[in-house]
């Protein structure tokens, strides 16, 4: 029985895990190989073969191909094709063994995010922890597919992250308070990012920031007054001594929640109630 192809079975849908052993054991003198197949046409959309060209190159560490794909990688205008394209260069960027010192793959990765919020490269931007990619990452909260990442990169950027998150709020009684949709997932994300860095909080500076939440206590948008309520329950620390509406910002925050929450969505009862560490108890 003839061997088959080890180019073959990577590019195969049912056996490519196999292919991408079978394809380093050949070592460096499958690049060339792979490289052209990385930089392959399909206009199928299907996406599954290339990322373990990715995965075998980066394996043999070609990372040099890599970085020539995605200095011009292919983004297709047509759906299908232009999906399998962006599927691909995430998991060329996530490839990337980052350096928070290298100018030039800082450079290529902002680049790839100019036109597109790209999920892999937004990722890694995250961990060289530039100030100048705060108001990107940031804005990438409010698109539903790189949010995850944007969130994932300001985690990895660090508590530093926090007043740029505070000031990207909306400011009640202004015209960037009249939300659109875009601009309320990011306000919801972006509330999300700053409850899950009250853990990492050591700077007196970065607590005092989170004062400046307390004037979203008055939005119209109930889930906005629910999490902003919860990250004052959960950062007790800061907002012990503050007086909301004439007591104490904990009494209040759990009397608003208490009145609150029942009239959220169910679905939004359960993610708001699951995001508290220590107050589960409150709302039952």
């Amino acid at each position: 029985m003839a061997k088959r192809d080890p180019f073959e079975t990577l590019m195969s849908l049912y056996e490519g895990d196999m292919g991408v052993f079978a394809v380093k054991a050949l070592g460096p003198s499958s690049i060339p190989r792979l490289r052209d197949l990385l930089f392959s046409r399909d206009r199928s959309g299907i996406f599954q073969p290339r990322c373990r060209v990715v995965e075998a190159l980066s394996i043999l560490g070609a990372t040099d191909v890599l970085r020539t794909f995605l200095a011009d990688p292919p983004l297709h205008s047509n759906p299908v094709e232009h999906a399998g394209d962006v599927a691909v260069i995430n998991a060329a960027a996530r490839a990337l063994p980052i350096n928070p010192d290298d100018d030039i793959d800082f450079d290529l990765l902002l680049g790839l995010v100019q036109t597109e919020a790209l999920a892999g490269p937004i990722e890694q931007l995250g961990r060289f922890r530039r100030p100048e990619i705060l108001s990107l990452l940031i804005d990438a909260l409010g698109d539903d597919i790189a949010r995850p990442a944007a969130g994932k990169a300001l985690m990895d950027f660090g508590i530093d992250a926090v007043p740029a998150l505070i000031a990207s709020m909306p400011i009640l009684g202004n015209a960037r308070a009249a939300s659109t949709p875009t601009a309320r997932r990011r306000t919801l994300a972006g509330l999300t990012v700053i409850h899950k860095m009250i853990p990492k909080i050591t700077k007196p500076e970065i607590a005092f920031e989170y004062l400046h939440l307390l004037h979203l206590l008055e939005s119209r948008d109930l889930e906005v007054k629910a999490k902003v309520g919860v990250i004052i329950l959960d950062a007790e620390m800061i907002f012990f001594n503050v007086m909301v509406g004439g007591i104490p910002a904990k009494e209040y925050a759990i009397k608003m929640l208490a009145d609150l929450i029942p009239k959220l969505p169910w679905r939004k009862q359960i993610e708001i109630k699951s995001i508290s560490s220590n107050n589960i108890k409150i709302y039952n």
